[in-house]
């Protein structure tokens, strides 16, 4: 689920803001940038000359664990955006989540619930993250997604979802698991528990009342039925109706996402 451009930010890094490391300000501080390139070009180098458990330590010597969280959370999109390496993407990813997780069982068993809650929050982030990146609908320039990196991708948003339940997120935040998961299962040709998993996500966006996303996954709803019957004209008009309620909301990201279904529609009916 990406917004408009204009937001500057897509779901994937604001779905998840609580239990990051750093305020966008300092992220954006000349230090921290150098400290952000500086680790790419060295994971990329020990990607490209040694193997990724070298490159993962290099990671995790930086420090404390949640830095060293939001180090990986920041890898993992450098490796998207400027690599466009799927997997080596994927590779750090995993790293990252599992490091994030054995993370906050130990904070949990120091008495450091903070910590904790906050190092799952950031396993929760980089799989989204990377559950959204090995979505193939994007059709993003320089990237290549196979079947099995969708199926890494499937994973990944089963455990995001699962996340987004032990954290106890709002109905927002659960109804964007439930899409991502959604989504995936529409690229691999599950199309019944795209449709259930697809009506809970717009559930939930009614629930928190946001009727963007609520006409969005319901435009979603309709690609997954016409995965499984191209005929559906039931299925059909309720895809036009969704892309109209989203043109009449008549905002930069409701706009963007009536653009979105048209294209991810055509996208699954190749």
């Amino acid at each position: 689920m990406r917004f408009h451009q204009t937001t500057l930010v897509c779901l994937t890094v604001v779905a998840n803001l609580f239990g990051a490391t750093m305020s966008q300000a300092d992220e954006n501080t000349e230090a921290a940038k150098k400290e952000r390139s500086a680790l790419l070009d060295t994971v990329w180098k020990q990607l490209e000359s040694g193997d990724s458990w070298q490159a993962a330590a290099a990671v995790e010597s930086q420090g404390k664990p949640l830095h060293v969280a939001g180090l990986y959370s920041n890898l993992l999109r450098d490796l998207y955006f400027k690599k466009h390496d799927i997997p080596r993407m994927i590779l750090m990813g995993q790293a990252g989540i599992r490091f994030c997780l054995s993370a906050s069982v130990a904070s949990g068993k120091n008495g450091t619930a903070d910590d904790a809650t906050q190092l799952k929050g950031l396993a929760k982030e980089i799989s989204y993250n990377l559950s959204v990146n090995t979505w193939p609908a994007w059709e993003d320039e320089g990237i290549v997604i196979t079947r099995s990196d969708q199926r890494i991708g499937l994973d990944a948003a089963r455990l995001n979802l699962r996340l987004a339940g032990e954290l106890k997120r709002s109905p927002d935040k659960v109804g964007a698991a439930y899409w991502l998961l959604g989504v995936h299962e529409i690229a691999l040709g599950e199309f019944d528990k795209a449709i259930k998993h697809l009506q809970q996500a717009t559930e939930k966006h009614r629930t928190a009342k946001q009727p963007d996303f609520e006409q969005m996954c319901l435009g979603y709803v309709a690609i997954a039925q016409l995965g499984k019957n191209p005929n559906d004209t039931v299925a059909r008009k309720q895809l036009d109706d969704a892309v109209a309620a989203l043109k009449k909301l008549d905002t930069e990201d409701t706009k963007f996402f009536a653009g979105q279904l048209k294209s991810v529609n055509a996208f699954f009916a190749k």
